[in-house]
């Protein structure tokens, strides 16, 4: 016996966009799987509240418009992951840093996953949080 299931696809529309966010188009996949979740459990495929409670189990939002709110706020979490990223990969060893409280160090070594920093405070070694540090301390290169 031959059982035929229902395939899902999406439009590519969004994804040749460059201005578009990676997350916006993550969320049109999830969408689109919720719909073939959707449907091969509860055989239906239309925005109901067994998609909604689809996209709430693989992490869609139940939503099904574009929302420019919504995309605005996720370009800009990734511009903002962009310069926390582009200020992370710019400390090197042997940087010096000005801590609020510390006051002046100079970064020993950092972690293979760069969110930690070992820096030497006046001979006492301190792990500190690389994020955090981008944030509250002066950097001099």
């Amino acid at each position: 016996m031959w059982v035929f299931k229902k395939k899902f696809h999406f439009s590519l529309f969004y994804f040749g966009n460059p201005e578009w966010s990676e997350a916006s188009a993550l969320d049109v996949i999830r969408h689109e799987y919720a719909h073939y979740m959707d449907y091969m459990f509860n055989g239906k495929s239309s925005h109901g509240a067994s998609w909604k409670a689809c996209c709430r189990k693989i992490g869609a939002l139940p939503s099904r418009l574009y929302n420019p709110k919504v995309e605005e706020i996720n370009l800009h979490m990734e511009n903002k992951q962009k310069e926390l990223d582009s200020q992370i990969e710019s400390i090197k060893q042997g940087n010096m840093v000005i801590h609020p409280t510390y006051g002046i160090g100079i970064v020993n070594s950092i972690s293979d996953d760069k969110r930690k920093l070992y820096i030497n405070f006046n001979n006492e070694m301190r792990c500190l949080s690389t994020p955090w540090v981008t944030e509250h301390c002066q950097i001099i290169k």
